[in-house]
């Protein structure tokens, strides 16, 4: 029983670490061959999180309908950054499980 035990731990700790360093490797390829890209994403990500908070008075008074069609725009660019970002996550993940022969799976989107 004690050497299953340990047969599993050992299993788990040794899939636990390959997944980390495919996440790494895809990552590492992600910043190399896509600086742009996770630039972009940044840039989005930051004005998504500032289209998400409540407007001023001021900005309201100010801006109006401009404030409204930027939000707008900004998340339809933040919607094509992250599709973008997704393929390209994908196939970094498909280059590294070809390296290493592991089976390619179908990534569960949570994206809607």
């Amino acid at each position: 029983m004690i050497n299953t035990v340990s047969g599993v731990s050992n299993k788990v700790a040794s899939d636990a670490q390959t997944q980390v360093r495919r996440a790494r490797d895809g990552l590492s390829f992600l910043l190399e061959d896509q600086p742009l890209i996770v630039g972009a994403l940044g840039i989005a990500l930051g004005a998504a999180i500032g289209a998400a908070l409540p407007p001023t008075e001021q900005e309201d008074r100010l801006l109006g309908s401009v404030r409204d069609q930027t939000v707008s725009k900004v998340k339809e660019i933040t919607r094509d950054t992250y599709d973008q970002v997704r393929d390209t996550v994908k196939r970094a993940d498909e280059g590294v499980k070809a390296d290493t022969g592991q089976p390619v799976s179908e990534p569960s989107s949570t994206h809607s």
